[in-house]
């Protein structure tokens, strides 16, 4: 089941809406500029979230906590600069992740902290100065 739904006020969680049970989320091309905490909180069987073509330019990893099921995150065509560490640390299924065509221009040391199923990463069309082999660390 997919839903796309148009951006909520930044207080608001998905997982006010009740939507156990949905398995794919799109919020592309919505001008959403930032993920307020627990956002997808109480979004259990989500496999699928894509963000792409928004205006995010950064990621924490309490944006991502309650997502234990999720194993796609799309997050192309943001303003992505920079991964923190532990970044995606909630994600631990996560088997892709897509950040194309943003700003970014470095990976800190276990940005991909806990994803050890991570077995696609997408970061062209960045800005990349140099890349930190302690970024990569953590993926197998």
């Amino acid at each position: 089941d997919a839903l796309v739904l148009p951006p909520l006020a930044p207080a608001q969680p998905y997982s006010d809406l009740h939507f156990k049970q949905l398995e794919e989320l799109h919020i592309s091309n919505s001008n959403v500029n930032q993920i307020s905490m627990h956002a997808f909180w109480g979004l259990p069987s989500l496999q699928v979230l894509s963000l792409s073509l928004n205006n995010i330019s950064a990621v924490f990893d309490h944006n991502f906590r309650g997502l234990a099921n999720l194993v796609e995150l799309n997050l192309d065509d943001n303003r992505l600069v920079a991964i923190q560490s532990g970044s995606f640390k909630h994600l631990t299924e996560l088997h892709v992740l897509s950040m194309q065509r943003n700003k970014l221009r470095e990976l800190m040391p276990k940005a991909f902290l806990k994803l050890a199923k991570l077995h696609t990463l997408k970061i062209s069309g960045n800005q990349f100065e140099e890349l930190d082999p302690e970024a990569f660390k953590d993926i197998p």
